[in-house]
């Protein structure tokens, strides 16, 4: 969806389209915000090298890479 090459056909297509844009801009800040605050609470965890730590670690990734993806695709 992203990738989209459709530009719409007329005025109210390209409005349609601009709003579907800000709703996807605004879906992928809050969950930017969401993860941010993740990895800030995740830290003192994986400071303190506890055995889950691996786990947390392991699952923080690829959610930071993914999301990282998706900015990356968006702008």
């Amino acid at each position: 969806m992203l990738r989209s090459e459709d530009v719409g056909k007329h005025v109210l297509g390209v409005e349609d389209l601009l709003q579907k844009h800000l709703l996807m801009e605004s879906q992928l800040s809050a969950l930017g915000t969401r993860i941010r605050s993740l990895n800030k609470r995740a830290q003192p965890y994986m400071k303190s090298l506890q055995p889950e730590t691996q786990l947390l670690q392991k699952r923080l990734e690829p959610l930071n890479k993914d999301y990282e993806k998706s900015v990356v695709s968006f702008v």
